[in-house]
């Protein structure tokens, strides 16, 4: 796997939306811990989780990426299947997508999907919002419409001002109903 396709061109970050509404969260998220990040600059790791209806029909779901270092650019990644965690070289973090597994990994990187943490440490995309679609997950090459039985795996990939400079969440876990 080429690790620097994960990278962001800076174009893309210099045509990027980066205000996006803050959304109502349920209490509790529907998706299950995946694997756990390694530390970030904040001293834990970062989680990512799906909030919203389990439905796919519905298309109502929130990703939820906590604990990052405050004002640190992130995006949300997908795919089919997990791997155990591999150690990214040159990266602070383990990537727990398999990049070889189904489709490859799907970057949320359109308008108001590239987003600043902020001084909270959160990134947040929202299907209510009109910041991404279950009817368009991304893959490496295209996108698809998510259905019931159908689990994702998410995650979220950014800045870190330490180290080598990028990071990961660990993975959200989400069978959709």
């Amino acid at each position: 796997m080429h690790l620097l396709a994960l990278a962001l061109p800076t174009a893309t970050l210099l045509a990027a939306t980066f205000t996006a509404p803050a959304p109502q969260l349920q209490t509790s998220p529907i998706s299950v811990p995946g694997c756990i990040g390694a530390p970030t600059a904040t001293g834990a790791p970062a989680i990512c989780e799906v909030y919203g209806n389990p439905i796919a029909s519905a298309n109502d779901a929130q990703l939820v990426a906590s604990g990052l270092p405050p004002n640190q650019f992130g995006i949300f990644m997908t795919g089919l299947s997990s791997v155990p965690a591999m150690t990214v070289s040159s990266g602070n973090g383990w990537l727990c997508i398999n990049p070889a597994g189904g489709n490859g990994i799907g970057r949320f990187q359109g308008p108001n999907q590239i987003q600043s943490s902020g001084p909270l440490g959160t990134i947040t995309i929202d299907t209510t919002a009109g910041q991404w679609n279950l009817a368009s997950i991304p893959t490496a090459t295209g996108s698809y419409a998510t259905v019931a039985g159908r689990t994702n795996y998410f995650a979220a990939w950014f800045r870190e001002p330490v180290g080598a400079g990028w990071n990961f969440t660990g993975t959200a876990v989400m069978t959709w109903q």
